[in-house]
């Protein structure tokens, strides 16, 4: 059934003044009406830099990036938005336009609270198995790869990685025809021994796929979607080689790229504070975008496709830590089986949540600031800040914390969520090396967001908090494909021709969350 253009309007609205409200189950079938002269993209083109601090794109020479960014609009202060700031739902935020309390994808693991057991819907058996495709398929959210299908039945949906297949499956949730990731010529060589199969050298990056969305044979054990992966860049190189022959030969309608490259070295360096180490990938990067764009011009389709760049989340540098003992201490003197190791915990005594939380806030720990225990209510589950949080915190940075635990509240959410300036180390962990991602502080959010092509503005810079769940409903609006509801808004300012009622569902976002972005950035430098 056939919605009109302001019904899906409202429902942007509304989805974004009412932060907590959950996702309808059922996507509509019909295309918003556009004025008949407006320019559609009939590609889509979306590319994730893993873990990529906006800080990045500064440190070298970017011309294909920055020439998207010229002809298009740049969100310099995109955040997250959500938590947790990882790449299974950072990824498949991006894929749905909703957050993990809605689409069920909350971390790469968690407990179900109904039989204790450990959840893992990310390892590459699971997946194989479909597991974390079934649990966003029984959410019942659009994703991508649906809306692409529905309105182009016979165009392809292809996705392509490295070594994160729970990125691109992440990306890929829904009908997309391939998921293309790569494996270690040493694994691959243990999984062909024998068979009469030509072994790949040391060192080499080897195409597989994910089970349901498999390559032909043919294509998939061409030569040259192999590459030597031994410098700095080169696994970038293998992602866009792999991404370009693959638009050559298929020409989809959407493709899907995530480039883990930045987020291992931020792990290993810290990212940020080894640009030296960061270097080589971004010019890589830029030079595989350059290579991918060509690509695009020579089909005859460039002007048709519609680009979007941005990350899955931030990395914080390790150069300061919170003491992990003494909030594992101080946690443990309510339950022994209470300890809190991280930002977010699963508690083998939930009902202790609360307590934990009290005695963490009261312990007084060196760049805590604050802690929320996860509290059943009548409607559903809630974080609740400890009394010493509501007595001490900044009531704005409060406001802020609890939003983010909102988008991924539920009953198989986190017991304890400890918030901080900095990432909570593990007792085992070596402060002043490598970097992590997931706690709720600005460097971890902060995201780099760029629209370029047709019915996008150009050479233009926004301030607007805009969010990863705003990735789809923006590119659904300038692709003219069905959508149901979503938690993100269409980016109204991102519009050649942007409707009244979108700028003003935007405008109530920017309204609600830049404060709350922007008490966030305060915190940390």
């Amino acid at each position: 059934m056939k919605n009109s253009y302001q019904k899906m309007l409202i429902v942007f609205l509304l989805a974004g003044l009412i932060a907590c409200t959950p996702v309808s189950s059922q996507s509509n079938a019909g295309y918003i009406s556009l004025p008949a002269e407006t320019n559609i993209p009939q590609y889509l083109v979306l590319i994730s830099i893993d873990a990529g601090r906006p800080e990045y794109l500064e440190l070298a020479a970017m011309p294909n990036l920055q020439s998207l960014i010229q002809s298009g609009i740049y969100y310099p202060d995109a955040w997250v938005g959500s938590v947790e700031n990882n790449t299974p739902p950072g990824h498949t935020e991006m894929a749905t336009g909703s957050f993990p309390r809605t689409n069920g994808i909350l971390g790469f693991s968690w407990t179900n609270v109904e039989s204790g057991q450990n959840v893992n819907p990310t390892s590459l058996e699971a997946i194989n198995r479909g597991e974390m495709a079934a649990i966003v398929e029984q959410s019942g959210v659009p994703t991508i790869s649906e809306l692409i299908k529905t309105k182009y039945p016979d165009g392809k949906v292809i996705v392509v990685t490295s070594h994160k297949y729970y990125a691109a499956q992440g990306l890929g949730v829904g009908p997309s025809d391939y998921i293309l990731y790569a494996v270690q010529s040493k694994k691959a060589s243990q999984a062909q021994a024998g068979q009469g199969v030509e072994l790949p050298s040391a060192g080499m990056l080897v195409p597989a796929c994910i089970k349901g969305h498999e390559l032909p044979d043919e294509v998939l054990a061409d030569p040259a979607l192999r590459m030597q992966s031994l410098n700095n860049g080169d696994d970038s190189r293998f992602v866009f080689n792999a991404a370009r022959i693959l638009f050559e030969k298929y020409q989809p309608r959407a493709l899907l790229i995530n480039l883990p490259e930045t987020d291992s070295i931020g792990h290993k360096t810290g990212g940020i504070n080894s640009p030296e180490e960061i270097r080589p990938v971004m010019t890589a990067i830029d030079a595989g975008l350059g290579e991918l764009i060509t690509a695009y011009k020579n089909a005859g389709i460039f002007e048709q496709t519609l680009w979007v760049i941005t990350a899955d989340h931030g990395m914080t540098p390790n150069t300061e830590s919170v003491d992990g003992m003494a909030v594992s201490q101080a946690s443990s003197i309510v339950c022994k089986k209470c300890k809190v190791n991280g930002s977010f915990q699963f508690l083998s005594r939930p009902e202790f949540s609360m307590q934990v939380a009290e005695q963490i806030a009261s312990a007084n720990i060196a760049g805590v600031t604050g802690v929320y225990a996860r509290v059943k209510k009548a409607d559903g589950y809630v974080y609740q800040p400890a009394q010493k949080t509501v007595d001490s915190l900044d009531p704005d940075l409060n406001k802020a914390y609890l939003y983010l635990l909102s988008t991924f509240a539920g009953p198989n959410s986190p017991d304890i969520a400890v918030a901080s300036k900095l990432n909570i180390l593990g007792t085992n962990e070596t402060p002043n090396k490598g970097g992590k991602h997931s706690a709720m502080n600005w460097a971890d959010q902060h995201i780099p967001l760029i629209f370029s092509g047709q019915g996008v503005v150009q050479g233009k810079t926004s301030p607007s908090p805009a969010r990863l769940v705003d990735i789809l409903p923006t590119i659904a609006r300038l692709m003219n494909l069905s959508a149901g509801q979503m938690d993100g808004v269409v980016l109204g300012d991102a519009l050649i021709s942007p409707q009244p009622m979108e700028l003003q569902a935007q405008a109530q976002i920017n309204a609600k969350f830049t404060s709350l972005r922007d008490v966030l950035k305060r915190t940390v430098n």
